[in-house]
């Protein structure tokens, strides 16, 4: 899972040596806290570049991927760190909702019909839609749309027109899983799952579910949903509920944490100036990129003056910047402001204060722990 918050958390280098120029990225000097790669203690571009060949790439390259992939090892280990004295609130609820039969159709005189889902007011919380199904009484093009009731009824999915098929069911998968945060400051969030019936098709009447007290439900602690119809989509929460039907949708979505939130999120944006715990991240995110470049560079296969003379300085540098990485993984660990994500609670019978982490760092050719 990425991280748009971190982008460009630390820049590659500062150097305008044109001995480097080869395959230097645009973007090479951009760094949002003033941390640069190869401006870490120890660090040597030239040393580094001596892993430089077709398989490998050249130095930039592999410089990028050293700090894209101490990001991911970055989020890794704080999670696991956390997940020492805290565990996610929700664990990942897989939820069909709607019934895919359906009894006869509606008769609406409305513009618009679907279904409303109301979730739980959680931090952090997320849905995670996958696919929608669709029911429908003529074989017609059909469009689904999805608003939110936050930022002026915001669109946030409009389908291609679909060629339904008359009191047929069937899924409209999404290319790419669209997911829904449970909570926003600006007032409770809720989500429509509409199409707009153009005066050409109503929708099939499935049921929410059977009714009956047998069936499990248990999505309720984390949602409801209703079945809504009305002509006012600028205002989506004046549409009328028509709790008993589904109107022809079925939902598959998965309701979750998103605990990565607790790093940084939309509203918990990094401030590097004012917020030590912000540039400390950048310094972690160094450290570990620092290694991992030096890992590959004691594993290649390429056979030069740079690597037969420094071998052990290599290898001492790869340990040291992993000793400091995992230093301020656990300082960030029990720095974590847990307030900022409802998602993550205590675990039962541990200490209430963090205890010190001892993470495996991924990605390293060492069984390294602190």
């Amino acid at each position: 899972m990425e991280l748009p918050c971190l982008d460009k958390i630390i820049g590659l280098s500062q150097t305008t040596c044109p001995c480097f120029d080869n395959g230097k990225p645009v973007n090479y000097n951009e760094s949002n806290s003033g941390v640069f790669l190869d401006e870490l203690d120890g660090f040597n571009i030239e040393l580094a570049g001596a892993a430089d060949d077709c398989a490998r790439d050249g130095i930039w390259e592999r410089m990028e991927r050293a700090v894209r992939n101490a990001k991911y090892d970055y989020r890794n280990n704080l999670m696991g760190c956390l997940g020492l004295n805290y565990k996610p609130k929700i664990q990942p609820l897989n939820v069909q909702l709607g019934d895919t039969k359906f009894q006869g159709s509606h008769n609406y005189n409305t513009s618009y019909a679907g279904v409303k889902l109301i979730p739980a007011q959680i931090k952090g919380g997320i849905f995670v839609l996958k696919r929608v199904g669709i029911m429908v009484n003529a074989t017609t093009p059909v469009t689904i749309k999805i608003y939110s009731n936050i930022n002026n009824s915001t669109l946030l999915y409009q389908s291609t027109p679909i060629p339904a098929v008359a009191d047929t069911f069937q899924w409209v998968a999404f290319a790419t899983p669209l997911e829904l945060p449970m909570f926003s400051y600006n007032k409770n969030v809720n989500y429509f799952i509409v199409y707009d019936l153009n005066g050409t098709f109503q929708p099939k009447n499935n049921l929410k579910d059977c009714g009956c007290g047998l069936v499990e439900k248990p999505y309720l602690q984390w949602m409801d949903y209703n079945g809504v119809s009305g002509n006012d989509i600028n205002n989506p929460e004046n549409l009328s509920v028509t709790s008993a039907t589904a109107n022809g949708i079925v939902v598959d979505l998965q309701i979750k944490c998103k605990t990565s939130d607790l790093i940084c999120s939309e509203e918990y944006p990094l401030d590097y100036d004012d917020d030590g715990y912000a540039i400390n991240l950048a310094y972690a995110i160094r450290f570990r990129a620092g290694a991992r470049l030096y890992e590959e560079l004691l594993n290649t296969t390429v056979i030069n003056r740079h690597k037969l003379l420094n071998r052990e300085y290599v290898s001492n540098k790869i340990i040291e910047w992993n000793e400091e990485y995992m230093k301020w993984i656990n300082y960030l660990c029990a720095n974590t402001e847990m307030s900022n994500n409802d998602c993550m609670v205590c675990r039962e019978n541990t200490a209430t204060s963090l205890v010190k982490a001892s993470i495996h760092v991924t990605g390293s050719n060492y069984d390294f722990f602190n």
